[in-house]
């Protein structure tokens, strides 16, 4: 199976992506994307599927993935249970910033090391998972210290606790023509998803018809263009539901949806769970 390629957007007021990820499953979403990425599984057991590499795990799982390599976890719905985990994604500016810097050598290396993939355990694990948990709860100021003193700390690590997952013979996915035209796709609807916008607009976009471009979108992302958007505005609905006290009526609008019907009908489809729901779980978690 061919991976698909996630395009990813750093938040215009932050230097990298946080965020929680919470569902009735993790299905298996064979994927890759330009970005570094470490996740933490606080809750689910299931399979780790990294490049060759598959494995089974039960929270807490730590793995930090290199760009282009692809990844998916596939976990189970559990009766009663929201899977879920912590993500933190990087570009590969953001590691640029500091690479010539000689405090990050350790990081620089870590970073070298991610493109197979490395699983943390032990002492590691535990010291990192406190400290993501942090994070999540950290005003956006206080997340990039403590993101550094994450990778310092995943650099510095005994290792006995340190786990390179593919094999040396896996190769970084490329496909560059195709990449650069989904790239601009992504980019536009990255900033236009709240907006009222049409398939026949963004194939103008890209310079195509709707129908190649339809083909195109569905080739390469698996989904329908329709379903990418509602997948892109629930995600920004998330993010205003754990961030903000704002009420379900007023993110259900700036998250793009016309009224809230269709709004909770998409939500529970996606999520398993309403909007007041998935705000009330997550507090309920502490997180």
């Amino acid at each position: 199976m061919r991976p698909r390629l996630e395009h990813l957007s750093t938040p215009a007021d932050a230097s990298f992506r946080c965020f929680v990820r919470s569902d009735r499953a993790f299905a298996f979403e064979w994927h890759y994307h330009h970005d570094y990425e470490l996740t933490l599984i606080t809750r689910g057991v299931g399979k780790r599927f990294v490049g060759d590499h598959t494995a089974s795990f039960a929270a807490p799982d730590l793995v930090l993935i290199g760009p282009d390599l692809p990844h998916t976890w596939l976990v189970p719905a559990q009766a009663g249970a929201m899977q879920r985990a912590i993500v933190l994604q990087f570009a590969p500016a953001f590691f640029e910033r500091f690479a010539g810097m000689p405090e990050f050598a350790a990081v620089r290396e870590l970073f070298a090391r991610a493109r197979r993939g490395l699983a943390f355990t032990g002492t590691t694990r535990t010291r990192a998972g406190k400290a993501l948990q942090a994070i999540t709860r950290a005003r956006p100021a206080q997340r990039l210290p403590l993101a550094l003193a994450v990778l310092i700390d995943l650099a510095a690590s005994d290792e006995d606790n340190v786990h390179e997952l593919a094999g040396p013979a896996v190769d970084p996915v490329s496909d560059p023509a195709g990449e650069r035209r989904i790239d601009q796709v992504f980019r536009f609807l990255s900033e236009h998803a709240r907006d009222r916008i049409s398939q026949a607009t963004v194939a103008r976009q890209a310079g195509m018809t709707p129908g190649a471009f339809s083909r195109f979108f569905k080739r390469t992302t698996g989904k329908t263009f329709v379903a990418y958007i509602q997948e892109l505005r629930i995600a920004h609905a998330c993010e205003r539901l754990i961030a903000s006290d704002d009420a379900i009526t007023d993110i259900c609008f700036a998250s793009g949806f016309a009224n809230l019907s269709n709004f909770n009908r998409c939500f529970r489809r996606l999520k398993g769970v309403s909007p007041r729901a998935f705000r009330d779980q997550f507090r309920h978690t502490g997180s």
